[in-house]
Order: structure tokens, then sequence, then C-alpha cells
């Protein structure tokens, strides 16, 4: 993950530019509406969504985990809209930053689990 900062001293990973972007690929989204105008069940428009979308919008998130809040609020509009797109319940997902979180932990928790990893030496 890359971050720049701006002539105004802001925080502006460009990673998440490109999961912007990425997300924005035409074929990805294309897939979910196609599966809503298809009238599949909506498992099939959720089963898309997590292994086409969601991948991308995780990628690396151990390392990006203390994003601002605006850009968590960016990404996290970015699953609102695929459930909005597939007609799905808010109530059926997690929050990409509560994903996050676990996410973190289970990485933390496999390297404190090996003496052998590298970045075991890193933490105290």
């Amino acid at each position: 993950m890359s971050v720049r900062m701006t002539s105004g001293f802001c925080f502006e990973p460009t990673f998440i530019n490109l999961v912007l972007v990425e997300y924005n690929d035409a074929v990805r989204v294309f897939s979910l509406r196609e599966c809503r105008r298809a009238n599949l069940p909506p498992e099939f428009g959720i089963a898309c969504y997590e292994s086409k979308i969601r991948p991308v919008l995780e990628y690396a998130a151990p390392i990006w985990g203390g994003l601002p809040q605006y850009l968590t609020d960016e990404i996290e509009s970015i699953q609102n809209r695929c459930i909005k797109i597939l007609g799905t319940s808010r109530c059926n997902f997690e929050t990409l930053e509560q994903r996050r979180a676990h996410l973190t932990v289970k990485e933390y928790q496999r390297i404190l689990s090996d003496p052998t990893n590298p970045c075991n030496k890193l933490i105290p």
C-alpha cells in the first residue's frame, strides 16, 4: 500500500483510490445487476458480491486498518451500494469495518502463534 501526503498535509492512501477504481470496474458491478435482473435468488447475488467485490475491498485490510473515518465511510458506501443493487437487507452483512477488525485480530494471532514469523520479533 502506498500513502501520499498532499500539499495540505492530508492523508491520501493511493491504495484506497485503486480500490475505488476496481469497484467501479463495470464487469464487477454489472455482474451484480445481472443477478438482480435475472431474478435469481438473492443467494446468487450475495455469492457474487462475496467472491468478486468484497475481496477487493478487504485486500490487505490488516495493513490499512487504521484509516481515517472519511475513507472508511467511502469504502463502506461501496458495500451499501452493492446491497442496494442486490435488494437485500443491510442486516445480512457485517460492516466492512467490523470485518477489518476481525481480519486484523486473526492476522495478529497468526503472527503470535508462529515463532518463526519475522513479524513476531516486532511485537512486544
